[in-house]
């Protein structure tokens, strides 16, 4: 096994033990002796590489979206609406796992993680953007998505705004649609 087969395999076994444990106690009750022990890594291995709990969730689930988003079809790039279905259907693949985050006080990592798998895609120019796309970039913008994710993804349903004519992934639209600012 490659070194980074290894990483990832020891990302994956300290997160899912992580996971295992939330389920049965509060994260507040969880040590990381005891994590480490159940994931058999060393303390040592924690410590090089995190240092808060919240940081093995933020890393493993940013690599899994990117990963998810990885095996979507290759387009030079694509619209807000169709990443946003893309996202959403990761959501609903992850809904138990979000879920428990959510019931553990980690709501904010979900967030944090559709912060950062959305800055690197518009980094490397992978989203079509609107004309001022400084918009993008506006924590109010990703705040917007986080509560159609947080409403929709636990749930199935689809959002609201997806059948708007504006956004619909079933009409050709050069650009997504502009979100008005109201001060």
């Amino acid at each position: 096994m490659n070194p980074q087969e290894r990483k990832q395999q020891n990302l994956t076994a300290i997160y899912e033990a992580l996971l295992h444990l939330m389920s049965h106690k509060p994260l507040s009750m969880i040590s990381i002796t005891e994590l480490c022990a159940h994931a058999q890594l060393s303390r040592s291995y924690f410590y090089r590489n995190f240092t808060s709990f919240d940081q093995i969730i933020l890393t493993y689930q940013e690599q899994a979206i990117l990963t998810y988003f990885r095996r979507l079809p290759r387009q030079s790039k694509i619209t807000l609406p169709v990443l946003m279905t893309q996202y959403f259907t990761f959501m609903q693949q992850m809904a138990a796992t979000n879920q428990l985050l959510i019931d553990n006080g980690k709501a904010q990592i979900i967030v944090q993680t559709f912060e950062a798998a959305y800055t690197l895609l518009i980094r490397h120019d992978r989203i079509i953007t609107v004309t001022d796309s400084t918009i993008h970039h506006q924590p109010y913008y990703i705040a917007f998505f986080l509560v159609q994710s947080s409403t929709f993804s636990f749930t199935g349903n689809r959002p609201a705004w997806s059948n708007h004519p504006a956004i619909s992934p079933n009409k050709s639209s050069a650009s997504p649609p502009v979100i008005p600012v109201t001060a």
